[in-house]
């Protein structure tokens, strides 16, 4: 330790070690608040003589988490922001990591990172850095450990010269209005995607935005969830409406077409014709019946999916 005593929010730590060969390294540590390190690594050459090293960072988890499997409906495992061209969203799920490996890719910043259903723990080069993303596993007695990591670009170091790199460190809670301040104020891209959205992200992401808001003006999520409800059936209310028309007039006709499926009960083409002929007669569209259902079900999965992935709501009251 060359500097501080404890690692704390405004009390940075710096540790420094000579490996006796010319090569002094110095880190310092910092964190905020919300489990954001920032860790700055120099290197001083005073061997004589130029050296090649990289930059290099690692997260690893050893063993699965005890309650895997239990929330099947949430990404659970690898996952980072990674691609020389594009920026891609990567996922493996533990099991799937433990069986075949993870992808190794090249990339321009990015993140990487291991992620339960509410903790993240994500490392996030600099974003102009060319990296190399590896999410790998290694077979140990007893356990396999899990590791995200990257090698940055090699650097050469010549006598008497150092030089510095910077890597960020968050390991904490995926609280979304968290994730997106780093995301904008780190460069870190799509960072708030660690929270899995699923593939209905078009209607997980606005409902989520729309809760918060709800939350921020009752105070309580119960009565928000509550409030939200009562919004999503006044959007559905026309549709809802319709479906109940259209199961009215279906019932004020439930004789005629008794009597049309006694009539024509040996030509079902026939019967069919005739069936299609009242319904256009009485103006009724038998479909609208199961629509209002069927469009709500994506919402309502969206729904049940920003309750289950949202550590906002965890250990809330009512």
């Amino acid at each position: 330790v060359a500097e501080g005593s404890t690692l704390a929010p405004g009390q940075p730590l710096t540790l420094r070690y000579d490996n006796g060969q010319g090569l002094v390294f110095t880190r310092r540590i910092e964190v905020d608040d919300k489990y954001m390190f920032t860790v700055t690594d120099t290197v001083a050459n005073l061997s004589g003589q130029s050296v090649t090293l990289a930059p290099y960072a690692s997260v690893q988890r050893q063993g699965l988490p005890p309650e895997l499997g239990k929330n099947s409906i949430v990404h659970e495992g690898a996952v980072g922001m990674l691609g020389a061209d594009k920026l891609e969203l990567k996922l493996v799920k533990y099991k799937k990591w433990a069986k075949e490996g993870g992808p190794e890719v090249a990339s321009t910043g990015g993140w990487v990172g291991i992620t339960d259903k509410y903790w993240l723990a994500a490392l996030i080069p600099n974003q102009n850095e060319k990296i190399k993303g590896d999410f790998r596993v290694t077979k140990a007695p007893g356990t396999d450990i899990f590791e995200a990591n990257f090698v940055g670009a090699a650097r050469e170091i010549g006598a008497g010269r150092q030089v510095t790199e910077t890597t960020r460190f968050f390991a904490g809670a995926k609280s979304v209005p968290v994730l997106k301040s780093y995301e904008e104020k780190l460069g870190a891209p799509r960072f708030s995607d660690a929270v899995d959205w699923g593939n209905l992200w078009f209607f997980t992401k606005p409902i989520f935005l729309f809760l918060e808001f709800l939350y921020r003006h009752v105070g309580n999520f119960g009565l928000a969830i509550l409030a939200l409800t009562v919004c999503v059936k006044l959007l559905f209310f026309p549709l809802a409406n319709k479906s109940y028309e259209s199961l009215s007039k279906m019932k004020k006709i439930q004789p005629q077409m008794e009597e049309l499926r006694k009539k024509y009960k040996d030509d079902p083409a026939k019967q069919q014709q005739e069936l299609l002929g009242l319904y256009q007669k009485e103006k009724i569209n038998p479909m609208m019946g199961c629509l209002p259902m069927l469009v709500q079900i994506p919402v309502f999965y969206a729904l049940y999916k920003v309750l289950t992935v949202t550590i906002e709501m965890r250990h809330a009251p009512f």
